[in-house]
């Protein structure tokens, strides 16, 4: 088993695998609607297809990433007298996360991208749209379908 996927009780108190399961698809569609509803309303649908996957993909990355990071910063500090540092270190990670994340992430999910378009080119012999390599301009992508 992962240990991305280990259960965590013994830091928060509660099993969070549930939140994951059911908090990374509800979140994702959440982001679809908010910065695409617009499209929604001009019966376009294509949201559901083409940019949910990406939404996917970036919030468990995201989740998971400052999942760890969390309870990195909890067994380092443990004591209730550590939370100015604890939060300190959690702002400034996450800050400069967020930025490593949409590219570090873009640039693999580009990857995989090119590599499905070449497979579907190669057996389908059909053309594929590759996503461009961040989250920022995947949305502008996926907009202007």
């Amino acid at each position: 088993m992962l240990t991305i996927f280990k259960s965590k009780k013994h830091l928060l108190g509660f099993d969070d695998r549930w939140m994951i399961l059911l908090g990374i698809p509800f979140i994702s569609l959440l982001v679809n609607t908010l910065l695409f509803g617009h499209l929604i309303q001009q019966k376009s649908y294509g949201i559901f297809t083409s940019c949910f996957p990406i939404s996917l993909y970036f919030t468990a990355l995201y989740w998971f990433t400052f999942r760890e990071l969390y309870f990195y910063v909890v067994k380092k500090y443990p004591l209730n007298n550590d939370f100015k540092k604890r939060q300190s270190v959690t702002l400034i990670t996450i800050i400069v996360g967020y930025f490593v994340i949409d590219f570090l992430g873009g640039i693999s999910f580009c990857c995989i991208c090119m590599y499905v378009c070449i497979c579907m080119f190669v057996i389908y012999k059909k053309k594929c749209l590759c996503f461009d390599f961040s989250f920022t301009h995947s949305i502008a992508l996926c907009s202007m379908k």
